[in-house]
């Protein structure tokens, strides 16, 4: 009777009750927290973010970088300065350098004095780095002093940034003598 009993048991707790196969959770086999249980879709499925977080809220940035706040004021992803005194759409910068009696002289050795100038005016400290292009002409170079009272660096303001070409406005031609700046990084 004991046997008898402990099989009858066995049969009722093993048989099937009917609504038990049917499994709420996530079907997409391409979500983060897939159910391979699931027979029924819960629309609970996530996705990863860029932390890797099943169903995180972090998102990469302009720069590609995961939470990230995007560059700093003023400079693009890669650091360069791309905004000053109001300007944003300029490729290149240059200026004087250095204001002498009669002329200016924006040579190379010059440059630096350039760099710091916009850096200053685009609210940094100085220049870190920046590219020296002596082949031209190029297009839209913003220039600090479009007359030379306005370009020696003592007196670097925004009031003397512009393109001074007024035919062709940007337009700079480019040599040794008369170099741009690309590629500028302050800090």
């Amino acid at each position: 009777m004991k046997y008898l009993l402990s099989i009858l048991c066995l049969f009722i707790f093993s048989c099937d009750s009917g609504g038990d196969d049917e499994v709420e959770g996530c079907t997409d086999a391409n979500a983060c927290n897939f159910n391979a249980d699931a027979t029924i879709e819960d629309n609970s499925c996530k996705e990863l973010d860029c932390n890797n977080e099943c169903g995180g809220s972090a998102v990469e940035d302009e720069c590609g970088v995961c939470d990230g706040g995007g560059p700093e004021e003023n400079l693009d992803c890669d650091g360069h300065l791309n905004s000053v005194c109001g300007y944003d759409d300029f490729e290149y910068l240059t200026g004087c350098g250095n204001s002498v009696e009669g002329g200016c002289t924006p040579t190379a050795s010059h440059l630096a004095d350039i760099a710091d100038g916009y850096c200053v005016m685009a609210g940094y400290t100085n220049a870190v780095s920046y590219d020296s292009i002596t082949v031209g002409p190029v297009q839209n170079v913003l220039n600090i002093g479009c007359n030379y009272s306005e370009a020696n660096p003592d007196y670097y303001s925004c009031d003397f940034v512009g393109y001074c070409n007024e035919n062709n406005p940007g337009a700079w031609g480019v040599n040794d003598s008369w170099p741009v700046i690309s590629n500028l990084v302050c800090e």
